[in-house]
């Protein structure tokens, strides 16, 4: 069964109109990048898909069921949400945050149990956060709290990610450690990815599937091999582009 099921999806946002009639179907082990210019309507669409806000009408399912008839408890059972920047309203460490994640599956007044704070240190440990376990969330780094998003993600183990700009704060050694292991865990127990890039060459490199929003509603969607052409990406961007290649494959720069 998809993960997540878009039908006849409209929206839009300041009268400018994001898509028309989208019908998206997000499988198991796929990672798929929603792309655009800027203001274009990515994030909108992102957390349209999240139900954080309404669509202009359509349907949107989670595991089969309409999003609409689920509690916000059980929707964060299965979905985690990346926000492009980080607050925190309290002062709390490192480990406190990154526990946030297993607040779907308490009860009310209910404490975590050590298997949640294992499932929390292990996801500190893969994006290596361990050893920053008891420092103060404010005195982190702009990619630091990035990566501790994150983490708070991993540790909430849903089955489908809906990520905006997950590279947002990252040197490049940090963007691509990131991505390998997100593109390692949509293929772990039948998980899925949706996510926000400026970069198409990332996109290229980490993800399987495209979303493609022109503007005016118009959208493409498909697998990298189908939407990712010359053509496609000049008219997305509204710039001339040279595809050039080489033994780490292919990759697209402006000309």
């Amino acid at each position: 069964m998809s993960l997540l099921q878009s039908h006849k999806l409209s929206l839009s946002i300041s009268g400018k109109r994001v898509c028309d009639c989208l019908d998206l179907t997000i499988e198991p082990g796929q990672c798929w990048a929603i792309l655009g210019r800027n203001g274009i309507g990515k994030t909108t669409l992102l957390h349209t898909l999240a139900r954080l806000r309404q669509p202009d009408s359509g349907e949107i399912n989670l595991d089969g069921l309409n999003i609409k008839q689920l509690t916000h408890h059980r929707i964060a059972q299965q979905l985690g949400v990346l926000f492009q920047q980080q607050e925190d309203a309290f002062p709390s460490t490192v480990l406190e945050t990154a526990l946030i994640g297993r607040h779907p599956f308490l009860k009310t007044w209910q404490w975590e149990s050590e298997q949640d704070y294992n499932i929390a240190l292990e996801a500190l440990t893969q994006l290596q956060l361990k050893q920053l376990t008891e420092r103060q969330v404010n005195t982190l780094s702009g990619g630091e709290r990035q990566r501790l998003a994150l983490v708070t993600l991993l540790t909430q183990q849903p089955r489908l990610l809906l990520l905006d700009e997950p590279t947002n704060h990252l040197d490049i050694h940090q963007q691509m450690s990131v991505l390998k292991h997100l593109k390692n865990w949509s293929h772990l127990d039948k998980r899925a990815i949706v996510m926000t890039l400026h970069d198409v060459n990332l996109a290229m490199r980490f993800c399987t599937h495209a979303l493609l929003l022109f503007g005016h509603g118009e959208v493409e969607t498909g697998t990298m091999e189908e939407t990712l052409t010359e053509q496609n990406l000049e008219r997305l961007y509204l710039h001339p582009l040279t595809k050039v290649t080489g033994e780490w494959g292919q990759a697209y720069l402006p000309t």
